[in-house]
């Protein structure tokens, strides 16, 4: 008798696992997005190089300063560039800062020392790129978070901050890269 009770319900525990785990993959991935936190899939701003300045736009040189820093130099594709409170100001994709430069370095009109971060602001192809981030609260999940960045193709990345609003220090940072990880886990 007991063999047969102790089979019956190990066979109960087995299906009831099965019925989870097939319940769990069967997620779509808005469900599955919506089941994290902002603030659980974030890299902390502890941990994220950045440029923390608050020199003008004209006073950053896209060579010495954004190209010759630390996070772009070591190999990263992404820099943030911040006020010295925390503010996020701009994100520099790598690609767009050398498509820039040698736009302007092979027109023959421009020194590549020359060029500063107001002259890539100030081209409207370029500066709808580098601004094209979105701020979220913390308990936001993600979710919340992909439709904000689906609704700017150009946006890959967020920034989170203690209410979500753009003008307040950002505390973590989520990619495209990591939403999409997020999705597939």
């Amino acid at each position: 008798m007991g063999t047969v009770l102790a089979f019956y319900f190990s066979r109960e525990n087995y299906v009831a696992a099965t019925e989870n785990n097939a319940a769990l993959l069967n997620l779509t991935l808005e469900q599955r997005l919506r089941r994290i936190r902002a603030d659980g899939a974030m890299l902390p701003m502890g941990q994220v190089d950045a440029l923390q300045t608050d020199k003008a736009e004209a006073d950053l040189k896209l060579k010495d300063d954004i190209l010759e820093s630390g996070p772009i130099k070591q190999g990263r594709n992404r820099l943030l560039i911040l006020t010295t409170q925390g503010v996020v100001r701009y994100i520099m994709h790598r690609s767009m800062v050398d498509k820039f430069i040698t736009e302007k370095v092979t027109s023959g009109t421009v020194d590549i020392g020359s060029l500063t971060l107001q002259d890539l602001v100030d081209a409207d192809d370029y500066k709808s790129w580098i601004i094209s981030f979105v701020c979220v609260r913390p308990d936001e999940t993600l979710g919340a978070v992909k439709e904000k960045m689906d609704r700017n193709p150009k946006c890959q990345d967020v920034i989170v901050t203690g209410d979500g609003s753009a003008d307040k220090p950002a505390i973590g940072w989520i990619t495209n890269v990591i939403v999409l990880e997020k999705s597939r886990a």
